[in-house]
């Protein structure tokens, strides 16, 4: 799982991205590796905040107990970085999503995120920077499942990257 920490006011990239990558950037659609590259430029350019969150092996219905303890961690480098917003990818169902607000719900109650923590759910189209994420889960993905690392190296003076036990 990866995340983009940017300012609120980053309508500037958003207008960018919008511009040079079309209504919607979607790594895994993207298969022209110079295409890929030119995105991962274009977060590079603008110093964009990349994190990432890895657990190795998550199979079936511990997906979601993995996606729930990477959102746990992501979310906590939010807080730490003063961030009191998120964005997040719409998923498939309604119960999925459900399942993240629980999550950042919990993560409010433990006071791990502010009081005054808000999330939103979003389409990719309407919000690119959930593409940089996006991006930056696929650069991830390449690394640790096929070894190819030149994506990861793009954005190797942005991203921290951590990988859960």
């Amino acid at each position: 799982m990866a995340a983009a920490f940017v300012p609120s006011g980053a309508g500037t990239l958003r207008q960018r991205l919008r511009d040079d990558f079309g209504p919607r950037f979607h790594w895994s659609e993207i298969t022209d590796p110079a295409i890929r590259h030119k995105f991962l430029a274009k977060v590079v350019e603008h110093h964009v905040d990349v994190r990432a969150v890895v657990l190795r092996k998550v199979l079936g219905a511990a997906s979601e107990a993995g996606r729930a303890r990477c959102l746990g961690a992501l979310l906590s480098d939010l807080a730490k970085a003063g961030g009191n917003k998120l964005t997040i990818d719409k998923r498939e169902t309604g119960e999925k999503n459900a399942l993240d607000t629980a999550q950042i719900t919990s993560l409010i109650k433990r006071e791990i995120l502010p009081a005054d923590f808000e999330h939103s759910f979003e389409k990719p189209p309407a919000e690119p920077i959930i593409w940089i994420a996006d991006a930056v889960a696929g650069a991830v993905q390449a690394q640790f499942t096929s070894k190819d690392s030149q994506y990861i190296e793009a954005i190797q003076a942005l991203l921290r990257l951590r990988e859960l036990p």
